[in-house]
């Protein structure tokens, strides 16, 4: 799967689409805002299910709260896609850390060295020590028996960045690689995981979260709300809660939050 250094292929449906098992619509965009954005917007006018947006470039990418994705054009995979699950929201405990064993699993079948492929609490994929993919997860409707969420993935494939915080594939295999290997890949994997979990709940998946919990024993800043939060990291529980161990000693758990700083 290794290109030359001088290949830059661009994103193409058709190529993507053709290695997938489960129906979708896929629409490349040349740029826009964020693809996230771009659902969010277009959303009522979309028939069925799975659909993926992806764009070449993004404008104001969305990382975490407060946070911009830096979204070049032409080297990276900026995706979105819209799910429709036949389950009510109270079903979703954990839904958010599936996917981001989703996204491990297309990397690690990719040929990503797996001994330093790690997730950050709930689904940011590291690879040794350094952002490899941003994963966001966007509740859009909840009724008595559905919900529909939207998916989106940041990943560095192509970029080569002097930030010491952010790493890529690129820079792992020493070599460029074609985007829509690596999302077919993907997708394939999330429709996996997101069928498994619509019929099964995060329980079966629990087992999986120690092999990658790239925060364990680790002292981090939780910023929860307004609070800074500091403790232990101890996993998770079987909602998908992170597990905290405060100074004195008690453990709590929290829903969501942003780990804010950490000890690698």
């Amino acid at each position: 799967m290794k290109l030359s250094a001088e290949t830059n292929i661009m994103l193409n449906a058709e190529a993507i689409k053709k290695e997938l098992s489960v129906p979708c619509d896929i629409n490349i965009l040349e740029s826009t805002t964020s693809t996230i954005d771009y659902v969010k917007a277009n959303r009522k006018n979309i028939n069925s299910t799975p659909y993926v947006c992806l764009a070449e470039q993004q404008t104001a990418g969305k990382g975490r709260p407060g946070k911009i994705w830096h979204s070049p054009s032409g080297c990276n995979i900026y995706l979105s896609c819209l799910w429709n699950f036949n389950n009510d929201l109270s079903k979703l405990s954990g839904f958010s850390i599936v996917v981001g064993f989703a996204a491990y699993k297309a990397l690690s079948n990719y040929a990503i060295d797996t001994k330093n492929l790690k997730i950050k609490w709930p689904n940011d994929i590291y690879f040794n020590q350094k952002k490899l993919a941003g994963i966001l997860v966007d509740i859009v409707k909840a009724t008595n028996n559905s919900t529909q969420v939207i998916i989106s993935m940041g990943l560095n494939v192509n970029m080569i960045s002097d930030n010491p915080e952010w790493s890529s594939m690129a820079e792992i295999l020493n070599a460029k690689q074609d985007r829509n290997q690596i999302i077919a890949l993907f997708l394939k994997e999330l429709f996996d995981y997101l069928e498994k979990f619509n019929q099964h709940g995060f329980t079966p998946f629990l087992d999986e979260w120690p092999k990658h919990d790239y925060l364990f024993g680790k002292e981090i800043s939780l910023m929860h709300g307004t609070k800074i939060i500091t403790g232990i990291a101890c996993g998770i529980d079987n909602q998908g809660n992170l597990l905290l161990r405060h100074p004195d000693g008690d453990i709590a758990t929290y829903a969501a939050g942003e780990v804010t700083s950490h000890i690698a």
